[in-house]
């Protein structure tokens, strides 16, 4: 069975229930507190290379796109 893939929208964030409180939650969206600018690299990419965008940034989260459909999600 092949796995249904996604267009990524965004990404909630790890700390999501002190955003839903600061937000006064439960009525806000998860879109509310969700990244939409993630970084992306491809499932192809040397996981060196990937790491240095961990070390050399503030990156805490990177999509991971192939052919214009998200594949995974790589984390610090």
């Amino acid at each position: 069975m092949r796995k249904a893939l996604a267009r990524l929208t965004g990404v909630a964030i790890r700390k999501l229930s002190a955003v839903a409180r600061r937000l006064g939650a439960p009525a806000i969206p998860v879109s509310a507190a969700m990244l939409t600018a993630l970084p992306v690299v491809s499932s192809q990419q040397a996981l060196q290379d990937v790491a240095q965008l961990f070390v050399g940034g503030r990156n805490q989260e990177l999509a991971v796109v192939d052919d214009g459909l998200t594949v995974g999600v790589v984390t610090r």
